[in-house]
């Protein structure tokens, strides 16, 4: 299976799309086999997964439950120590958790879609099922009171695979190297 293929896969996406947003990196960044290596990577990170939750490839769906629930409430108890005894769901601890992290990780490298064009996107073909389940009427209405990223992300759990495929991904057809920082 070729790498555009797996990364499709995953994604849940068209193997053309991928395909073609491959073709037209290589083109404007002159790098190539990126999503090889990203293959690469992804392979590494879940023999890395497999074997900290003790995994021989042999798993069900039910140990691989079982193994997340122990290893996030480990990972819990760890962050309350680190986090004097804080409940995570609280606002407060999550604001502390962000400048924990934010003094100790630095961002990666890359190029990244503009915020404009992300919000033109929204604005172009907004998401019907994401609105109506947050409550909104209109997509600005949504802008106002939620964080553009969040809005972004949700929909690839928010809405219909072909709409995201067909309708909404076709807009990266007309993105130029300008709309990215």
């Amino acid at each position: 299976m070729e790498s555009y293929q797996q990364i499709a896969k995953i994604l849940r996406t068209d193997q053309d799309i991928i395909k073609n947003l491959q073709a037209r990196s290589e083109k404007t960044s002159g790098k190539t086999g990126v999503l090889d290596s990203l293959v690469k990577e992804n392979r590494m990170q879940i023999e890395k997964s497999n074997r900290i939750f003790g995994f021989d490839g042999r798993f069900s769906l039910k140990g691989v439950v079982e193994a997340l629930q122990d290893k996030l409430k480990s990972d819990e108890e760890k962050l309350k120590s680190i986090f004097g005894g804080i409940r995570l769901t609280e606002k407060i601890g999550c604001e502390k958790i962000i400048e924990f992290a934010n003094k100790f990780l630095s961002p990666k490298e890359g190029y990244f879609l503009k915020k404009e064009k992300a919000v033109e996107f929204l604005k172009n073909i907004p998401p019907q099922n994401v609105l109506k389940f947050l409550g909104y009427q209109t997509i600005d209405e949504a802008l106002k009171k939620e964080n553009l990223f969040e809005l972004f992300a949700s929909l690839r759990f928010g809405e219909p695979m072909d709409w995201l495929n067909n309708v909404f991904f076709k807009q990266y057809e007309k993105l130029t190297p300008k709309d990215f920082e």
